[in-house]
């Protein structure tokens, strides 16, 4: 990884041809489609409801159409816009999911050659990114992670270029980029933060111009999800369909989180205390060599590439840390069901890669480390992608052979499915997975009633009420209950007995348990 030009068209070409080969391996993955969960369902039906003029909106299993608020507009506009040309939307998430890595790929690889001026060292980071069980697993989802690692990349590659030399332009396309990523996630408030944050750490104007430029790039940024928010309110009255509750992360929930970072590095056969040590080890490498790079900077010993470098990892540190405090105070105060696992993680796990490959180069560069330092790393970096080959090489397998979420093999061809198309349009569904089946089925489905709100962690107000008013339609022989298991080890639902009481099991299929009430043939 010796230093070298990498900025121009060598560079950009190797490039390029990686994030190809990046799309390329997406859509070879993918012949069932991307992972469609819950998220997924909603996403593409308010896609749909663009194309269809709707709005954004879904049908919920009355038939009534609802507006989606729960999440920013950006991701399924662009599933919408690709939808224009006649695509279906599912395989339109497709064609975005394999543009998105390539993309990524891409980004990631450019903003490191920018800083290092080294094409080894740039072709590296992208070779990570590519080969990241962690990255392809959130770009094989109908899911916003992967176009919001895209902004994320725009804004630290334009933030970065902006530092080195200040323009309006430049603060501009930053700024347009905070904006998409907080108009494809909410958590991109984080973005909006560390632009003013790195305004004000950064800059080198007086403090009184710091604080007015970094208010009014905050404000710029901001603005463009505004008349979202108040749509959202004018329509529901909530902003982002999340109420204010405090319900601190458990214990065991922000092990889970430590627990996903220790194994970006280790596999996870390795014991759990183990790989804490080794992130503790990581941790203490880290803050070494921060307190090398800051000495660099304080004693003016950095020359104009060097505090070019300082800049990228100042930003990077930056936009960890607002978007690991934004995720705590949403899983505080907003949001109590969301696991910390690598999706959530992903843009941290991001920025903490492109952190860790500029620090390195920076200490090799500075420390003058020869070949021996060279060799090791060389070593090193080579068995991570070994390590990264072998867990993607799973997850691809794993996607190609059977897929996964509601575009999987098994719910493509599901009996219950089938069995649920075929049935009059006068008989109703209730079942565990409405958003699923009625997005595979291409009917109204009703939900079996929620008992505990998972977003809250309260029981939910009118739960007996809605779960007599299900039993009442099973138990008059006018619909079926469709039970994918398991359902009462999901904590927010009903036991199978409050449910299923009185009923009888018309069908068993490969799949599922279908009750009726007692001499009731919903097929004729």
């Amino acid at each position: 990884m010796n230093d070298s030009s990498a900025t121009g068209k060598s560079a950009w070409l190797r490039l390029v041809i990686l994030a190809i080969l990046a799309s390329i391996a997406v859509i070879i993955l993918t012949p069932w489609g991307v992972e469609v969960g819950h998220d997924g369902v909603l996403y593409m039906a308010a896609a749909e409801g663009l194309l269809t003029c709707r709005g954004i909106s879904w049908i919920s299993g009355e038939g009534a159409i609802k507006p989606l608020t729960h999440f920013p507009p950006l991701y399924l506009s662009l599933l919408a816009a690709i939808g224009l040309t006649g695509l279906d939307i599912v395989f339109a998430a497709r064609m975005l999911a394999a543009t998105l890595i390539g993309i990524n790929v891409f980004l990631t690889g450019w903003i490191v050659a920018r800083t290092t001026r080294s094409e080894g060292w740039s072709l590296f980071a992208a070779l990570l990114v590519l080969t990241s069980p962690v990255l392809l697993r959130q770009h094989l989802r109908a899911m916003s992670e992967a176009p919001f690692m895209a902004f994320s990349l725009l804004w630290l590659m334009s933030m970065g270029a902006y530092l080195r030399r200040p323009s309006h332009r430049r603060l501009l396309v930053a700024c347009a980029a905070v904006s998409g990523a907080l108009l494809t996630r909410y958590i991109g408030v984080s973005l909006v933060a560390a632009t003013g944050i790195a305004l004000l750490l950064l800059g080198s104007d007086v403090w009184r111009r710091r604080f007015g430029r970094a208010a009014g790039a905050m404000a710029l940024a901001y603005l463009p999800i505004v008349p979202w928010y108040i749509r959202n309110w004018a329509l529901t009255g909530n902003a982002t369909n999340r109420v204010l509750i405090f319900h601190p992360p458990e214990v065991a929930r922000l092990k889970q989180g430590v627990a996903s970072m220790s194994a970006w590095l280790l596999p996870e056969q390795v014991p759990l205390w183990v790989r804490l040590g080794f992130l503790g080890f990581m941790g203490i490498l880290v803050l070494g060599a921060q307190v090398l790079i800051c000495r660099l900077q304080t004693r003016g010993k950095a020359s104009p590439q060097d505090q070019n470098a300082i800049h990228t990892l100042a930003l990077a540190l930056v936009g960890m840390i607002c978007y690991g405090a934004v995720l705590i105070a949403s899983l505080t105060f907003f949001d109590a069901a969301t696991p910390i696992d690598n999706r959530l993680l992903s843009p941290i796990y991001l920025l903490a890669l492109i952190y860790g490959l500029v620090s390195l180069w920076l200490v090799q560069r500075r420390l003058r480390l020869g070949h021996g330092f060279a060799l090791s790393l060389g070593l090193v970096g080579a068995a991570l992608v070994a390590l990264n080959l072998a867990r993607s090489a799973a997850i691809g397998e794993q996607m190609r052979g059977e897929g996964a979420g509601f575009t999987a093999r098994r719910w493509r061809t599901s009996e219950t499915v089938d069995l649920v198309r075929r049935l009059p349009d006068s008989v109703e569904v209730y079942t565990n997975e409405m958003l699923g089946l009625s997005f595979l089925a291409g009917r109204p489905v009703f939900p079996v009633p929620e008992k505990i709100d998972p977003v809250k962690a309260q029981e939910r107000a009118g739960f007996p009420e809605a779960l007599a008013a299900m039993r009442e339609d099973l138990l008059g022989g006018e619909a079926i209950l469709v039970i994918f298991p398991p359902l009462s080890k999901m904590v927010e639902m009903p036991s199978l007995e409050e449910v299923a009481g009185g009923l009888s099991v018309y069908q068993e299929t490969s799949d599922a348990q279908i009750y009726a009430a007692p001499g009731f043939e919903p097929l004729p």
